[in-house]
């Protein structure tokens, strides 16, 4: 696409610098929306509403898990070489646990609004 629509395209080394965030976050990496998931549960006590259980504590995203994966196995598709096993590695873990999470019917229950989420 044209730079006018999209911008200029961007350097290798920003991509570099993305992969290696996601590929940093260690085993909970699925876990997150903006960084590794904390769950502090007695954060969780100064919310003054219970409308917004939990609204202090980080959770499980399986949107951003479905991202991660996508961009990741972009990433590889065009920088094949760059932290081959790693990568590998991220992507299993990744669609295991996503499959461990899957529903018997096929779903996954989602958190950003969408309550069900059937396709990936």
């Amino acid at each position: 696409m044209p730079p006018e629509i999209v911008g200029e395209k961007i350097e290798p080394e920003r991509l570099y610098d993305a992969i290696n965030v996601l590929l940093s976050q260690g085993q909970k990496w699925w876990y997150i929306s903006l960084g590794a998931c904390r769950k502090f549960q007695m954060v969780g006590l100064l919310n003054p509403s219970a409308m917004f259980e939990d609204v202090f504590i980080e959770q499980q995203y399986v949107e951003c898990t479905a991202s991660a994966i996508d961009a990741v196995i972009l990433f590889k598709k065009l920088h094949p070489g760059h932290r081959k096993q790693e990568i590998e590695n991220f992507i299993r873990k990744a669609v295991q646990y996503m499959e461990d999470i899957q529903m018997p019917d096929g779903s996954w229950y989602g958190n950003w609004g969408i309550y069900f989420t059937y396709a990936t």
